[in-house]
């Protein structure tokens, strides 16, 4: 079996070359259950990604999902706000 760097530069094209823009990114250390990390560990190995990749791709949905949700909550309020006479 060819080394995966040999199966990649095989199919290396000079658009893979141009300079690519940089987004910011911020290291991110949290404690998550074993149980997590495990089903994590099969999503990568299902998909062939890194767990990086696979955390990114799943928190961008999780929140795209919450943000749909607002807009079918009471006219834009926070969840969790309550109607107070101040």
């Amino acid at each position: 079996m060819p080394r995966r760097s040999s199966v990649v530069h095989s199919r290396l094209r000079l658009f893979d070359l141009a300079p690519k823009p940089v987004e910011k990114e911020v290291l991110l250390s949290i404690r998550l259950p074993n149980e997590l990390l495990d089903r994590l560990d099969r999503l990568c190995l299902a998909l062939g990604a890194r767990k990086s990749e696979v955390v990114t791709a799943t928190l961008n949905e999780g929140l795209d999902r919450y943000e749909q949700t607002l807009g079918r909550r009471r006219r834009g309020r926070p969840p969790g706000r309550l109607n107070r006479a101040a």
